[in-house]
Formats: C-alpha cells, structure tokens, sequence
C-alpha cells in the first residue's frame, strides 16, 4: 500500500505522522472506500512510543479528516492480537461488525464507527 502513496493522496487519502526528533513514531492514513464510507489504514506506532499519546493524536485527525469529507462512517480491519490498538479502537467507539473484507490474511476483525 506504501509502495503508491502519491496514488492514494489523488483519490483524497489523509496520512498523517508524528516526529519525535526528526524520527517517525506513528503513522495513520484514512481512504475513501465509497461515497459516505472511509477506512483506516496503516495505523502503526513505534512500539518504544506506545502509551505517549502520538498515535491516539493521528488516529483522531484521521477520524477528523473524514469527518471534513462527509463521511458517515469509518471501518477498519485489524486482527485481536494487536491489543494496544483494539483499545484505541474501542476507546474512540468503533464496534464490532461482520467481516466483509478479506483483502488481508492476518485479518479476524472488522470494527465500524458511525458518525
């Protein structure tokens, strides 16, 4: 997915980056995946950064980002083992939903937010 980048931002993706001293520490891009529905994407943080309050910040403007651009609501597709980004999830009040998105192996989990 990083490989296009330039590609996702011509179609309205948002990423957004925290520096810590010129380091990247997290990331979270945002797409449209339809006319009201948006998905976030390549959410990672640096796992020495975690629980410092970057990525909540990124998450949020990426949430922020869709709102701008009229969506009604934002999914993600993620696997349960990555605990400290399901409570992040949980936390901004995604729900679980019916996986309709096996694009990715490792996946075992969609989460919906509606706005």
């Amino acid at each position: 997915m990083l490989d296009h980048i330039e590609d996702y931002i011509q179609t309205g993706a948002g990423i957004y980056v925290a520096l810590y001293k010129n380091q990247v520490i997290s990331t979270c891009m945002i797409v449209p995946k339809g006319a009201d529905t948006w998905e976030i994407c390549k959410f990672a943080t640096d796992e020495h950064y975690e629980r410092n309050g970057a990525g909540s910040l990124i998450f949020e403007k990426c949430l922020d980002y869709a709102k701008i651009h009229h969506a009604k609501k934002i999914i993600i597709v993620t696997n349960t083992i990555l605990d400290s980004a399901m409570h992040l999830y949980t936390k901004f009040g995604f729900q679980p939903v019916p996986i309709d998105n096996m694009e990715y192996n490792r996946v075992n989990i969609q989460l919906k937010l509606k706005l």
